[in-house]
């Protein structure tokens, strides 16, 4: 964009010094910054500015070069001088031609066009064009970060980062999108101890949390910390340490994000512990621990446990506390009416029959009745589910809850067999290319900012020189425009 004086009557008179001009053209230089190719003292995004030729010493070929003329008061682009641009005098009729309408309504309606440009360029854009390893890496070190917070915040030990945990979160991340499932166990049967043995991580006790949504660490860690499973996994004291992989793929048709957060306490921990009873007392270790060698505690926002016995509350001692879920035949589902709303279903298939069973999800409490025909099948709908508290940017799955006979308890998350998913909106699209994009997307932002930064500049000049040079005389109409123009272009520096 350029912008060129016009020339003037020879007669006219200056109301600016020679010196004040020269100090004008060194803050312009000062300010937009940049290279000075033709050698003539005044740098090339400035030269575009004024309208002299940043390849050309001389622009006007009066034998001076344009630096050297308007140091001495005179326009390098020949008859007429630079404050007729900025400066309100009786010239110009006290109306800066920089702020005459018809080059106001180019500028803006030039920076509209390219704030439009540059919107269309992030939304067309790919995933992989700007969401790089290296933001998503980014990404698992905050939610690490995020969970030692919440378990320092409750009084527990912070997890340490294990290379082998990441690996297998990692891996497991990337079968789920292969296989396209979102589960603790996928369709092979392969559940959290098998990703952690092949991964070559020798555990005592572990755990899982899942998550899938285009959202930031901060509003995952958010949705665990909303379900009783997932937070149990969060500040539990027995873990010691933690790995996160954060991937992006397709999933179901739809490009979303992955999280899998692993939780483990090693067994060479357990082994150091054992000689040194100071550190870790005989009774600390055996019930706790040694009770989980046989389970893995398993947590998802959208996922099926292994085992359910790590969140049995035994509330009657010596009494049997087998109440398990088959995790394979239960699942949630729903279905959308014909009136807008949803209809949720649920089926799940205990070891031995509850005395209760509810599953929740989101606001929800969805009662399970018995199958009189099939022993072990509990069983409920509940329709008008409102469509928003299903599409969710984090998916958050249900939870079921029983009590058997004796007073044992069981919490744990079960399946959504079909479930509606939130694509990433154009909006969080957008604002997550803008701040995230590196390459040639983070290039298209860069320079469509700095061609803003440098029109406030100039806009906020222009207001300078008219509160300075003639506020009484300037014309109100000149003012407007230039408050409104430095307005308009803070305004698309900030979206």
């Amino acid at each position: 964009m350029t912008v060129r004086l016009t020339k003037t009557k020879k007669t006219q008179k200056s109301i600016v010094s020679a010196k004040q001009a020269g100090d004008f053209l060194d803050f312009l230089n000062k300010s937009l910054g940049g290279p000075d190719t033709d050698g003539d003292g005044i740098n090339d995004r400035v030269e575009k500015l004024i309208g002299t030729n940043p390849f050309k010493a001389d622009t006007d070929g009066d034998g001076m070069n344009d630096g050297d003329e308007i140091r001495h008061g005179r326009n390098p682009l020949g008859a007429g001088s630079l404050q007729d641009f900025f400066i309100p005098h009786s010239g110009n009729n006290y109306h800066p031609k920089a702020v005459h309408h018809h080059r106001v309504a180019f500028y803006a309606l030039s920076a509209g066009l390219i704030k439009a440009l540059t919107i269309a360029f992030a939304l067309c854009l790919p995933t992989v064009a700007w969401l790089s390893p290296d933001i998503l890496s980014e990404q698992s070190k905050q939610v690490i970060a995020l969970t030692n917070q919440i378990r320092s915040n409750v009084g527990v030990a912070e997890l340490s980062e294990n290379i082998v945990l990441r690996q297998a979160a990692y891996a497991k991340a990337q079968d789920m999108l292969t296989n396209q499932y979102f589960a603790h166990v996928s369709p092979d049967g392969q559940g959290l101890a098998n990703w952690l043995k092949k991964s070559g991580y020798d555990y005592l006790a572990a755990g899982e949390n899942l998550a899938i949504g285009f959202e930031e660490p901060e509003a995952v860690v958010k949705a665990w910390q909303a379900s009783p499973t997932h937070q149990a996994n969060l500040v539990d004291g027995d873990f010691k340490e933690i790995g996160v992989a954060t991937i992006n793929g397709e999933y179901e048709g739809e490009n979303t994000n992955v999280v899998v957060q692993l939780f483990g306490y090693p067994a060479k921990l357990f082994n150091i512990e054992t000689k040194i009873p100071a550190v870790a007392p005989a009774k600390k270790v055996e019930e706790p621990v040694v009770k989980k060698i046989e389970i893995a505690k398993e947590a998802s926002l959208a996922t099926l446990p292994e085992v359910l016995s790590s969140v049995v509350d035994n509330q009657a001692a010596g009494q049997s506390k087998n109440i398990t879920v088959d995790v394979a035949r239960s699942s949630v589902t729903s279905q959308e009416l014909a009136n807008g709303s949803w209809l949720v279903s649920a089926e799940v298939f205990w070891s031995q029959e509850p005395v209760w069973a509810v599953v929740n999800f989101g606001d929800y409490s969805l009662e399970l009745q018995p199958d009189p025909t099939v022993s072990g099948r509990w069983f409920g709908q509940l329709s008008g589910v409102n469509s928003k508290d299903l599409h969710t940017s984090v998916i958050t799955m249900a939870s079921v809850s029983a009590q058997d006979e004796f007073g044992n308890t069981i919490l744990t998350d079960i399946s959504w067999l079909k479930r509606p998913t939130s694509n990433i909106s154009d909006l969080k699209q957008y604002s997550w290319v803008r701040e995230k994009s590196q390459g040639l997307a983070g290039a298209v932002f860069k320079i469509s900012d700095l061609l803003y930064r440098i029109m406030a500049i100039v806009f906020g000049l222009v207001i300078v020189c008219c509160i300075v040079f003639g506020w009484k005389r300037t014309r109100r109409q000149a003012i407007f425009s230039a408050v409104s123009m430095l307005f308009l272009f803070l305004l698309l520096i900030l979206i």
